[in-house]
């Protein structure tokens, strides 16, 4: 994923955040409507795996279907008719609906930040495995060294035994 200044992204906690202007910074160059800085890829100006990390673009469709439209969050002007009871109706489904996505995007991010942190060990077991490789071939080279340089007098000793 790449974002793109003015669209909408879903965080890990399934909140919906717009990106807005591109400023300076290298690394994080995006700014969000919730105050975080983002990579362009999504992930928020922290050391580890956050849940402000954006995951998915959210088209129009599915911004309006997730309730985070003003009307549809707080069932403001659905229904034409003065029925209070069908408008508190409406805000009710709408809370349910949104504690669902919480819940799911709640355990994906549990999942994918596991998932996350087991590769990032994985890559520091081997990072340093390679370094100490490294230093074993060195050590090796200079065995070697070592005995090519005492080579010519353990000749000499042999030809006055």
């Amino acid at each position: 994923m790449k974002l793109e200044a003015g669209k909408k992204y879903k965080t890990r906690e399934g909140d919906i955040v717009t990106i807005g202007d591109i400023h300076g910074d290298i690394r994080y160059p995006f700014l969000g409507s919730n105050g975080r800085m983002y990579t362009e890829g999504g992930y928020a100006c922290e050391p580890w795996a956050s849940p402000t990390d954006l995951i998915e673009e959210v088209k129009e469709e599915e911004f309006k279907f997730l309730g985070q439209d003003s009307a549809l969050l707080w069932g403001e002007d659905l229904v034409e008719e003065n029925n209070q009871d069908k408008k508190e109706t409406i805000k009710e489904e709408n809370k349910m609906e949104m504690d669902k996505i919480k819940k799911t995007n709640l355990a994906e991010a549990k999942k994918q930040f596991n998932e996350e942190r087991k590769n990032a060990e994985i890559e520091y077991a081997k990072r340093q495995l390679r370094m100490a490789t490294d230093e074993v071939n060195s050590i090796d080279r200079q065995i070697k060294e070592l005995e090519d340089k005492k080579k010519p007098y353990l000749e000499i000793l042999e030809k006055f035994k």
